[in-house]
């Protein structure tokens, strides 16, 4: 997501929007000029197949999504589409 204020102005059409996808993936608010808010994500997504990760890497034709660093999951099948700010782009594709 892109800044807490945008996030939280749109929390609840993001937790409609979404339905139907198969997972939900989810990387930390992009700050900008922002003091860091909680936002209880686990809670507002509880329907959903929801990870909370805080990057992802690619290899190959795998994503991976990682935590504190580690490698938690890797996907080599099926379509993932990804919205937000920042690098997001950059992490999907691999680039640096």
């Amino acid at each position: 997501p892109h800044k807490y204020s945008r996030t939280i102005d749109n929390l609840e059409a993001f937790t409609k929007c979404f339905k139907g996808v198969d997972r939900l993936i989810i990387l930390p608010v992009w700050a900008t000029s922002e003091a860091e808010q909680f936002i209880d994500f686990e809670n507002e997504f509880g329907g959903y197949d929801l990870s909370m990760v805080d990057y992802l890497t690619r290899e190959g034709d795998a994503v991976n999504l990682c935590r504190h660093d580690e490698v938690i999951e890797s996907l080599d099948a099926g379509l993932i589409i990804g919205f937000g700010a920042g690098d997001i782009t950059y992490q999907l594709r691999g680039a640096k």
